[in-house]
C-alpha cells in the first residue's frame, strides 16, 4: 500500500557514533514528490492559468495517483 506521507526516497544512515541506532533521512514524502512531477509537467506545456491553479492541480494529480496506486486490480 502507498501511503502518501511515506517517503519518496528514504535512505537508511549509519551514525557512526550510534551504532546500532539507524538515521533516517527525510525529505519529501510520495505526496509532494509526486505533485512536483505532476506541475513540471504541467510547467512545460503551460497550459495552467494562475499559480493557485498550477498548486491545486498539481496536487490533485498526485492524490489521483496514489488512489490508483492503492486500487486493487
Amino acid at each position: 500500500m502507498t501511503k502518501g506521507n511515506d517517503l519518496a526516497h528514504p535512505t537508511n544512515i549509519i551514525d557512526p557514533e550510534r551504532q546500532f541506532e539507524p538515521e533516517y533521512h527525510t525529505g519529501l514524502t510520495k505526496r509532494e514528490y509526486f505533485a512536483a512531477m505532476a506541475m513540471q509537467g504541467m510547467l512545460a506545456e503551460q497550459w495552467w492559468t494562475s499559480p493557485e491553479n498550477l498548486a491545486r492541480c498539481s496536487t490533485e494529480a498526485a492524490d489521483a495517483l496514489i488512489k490508483a496506486l492503492n486500487d486493487k486490480p
